[in-house]
């Protein structure tokens, strides 16, 4: 979905992330499974950390922020052509981290 359908769900990320002393942020890129494995691994990487390079220009401190990139290695949906959408995606993991 677009950054503006999504909006308000970063800034309730960043609230969190901002609030909460152990907090951190795990975007995760992931990507569907056409084209080589290695291929995919890469773009899943990339489409994290764009979305980091895009928090951070709409003025997110994304200094509690990792990327990470899955390839096609957890799916969404499994089938058809038409589930490649829906497997190129970013999804956001909040975390505590231990001893803060």
């Amino acid at each position: 979905q677009p950054i503006e359908t999504n909006f308000d769900a970063l800034l309730q990320i960043d609230e969190v992330a901002r609030t909460c002393a152990g907090a951190k942020v795990v975007v995760a890129g992931h990507s569907d499974a056409s084209g080589s494995p290695a291929l995919n691994l890469e773009l899943s990487w990339q489409r994290a950390d764009a979305t980091i390079d895009l928090l951070r220009a709409i003025d997110i401190d994304t200094s509690r922020f990792e990327s990470i990139g899955y390839g096609a290695r957890l799916p969404l949906a499994q089938g058809s052509a038409g589930d490649d959408a829906i497997n190129r995606r970013v999804e956001f993991d909040v975390r505590r981290v231990e001893g803060e």
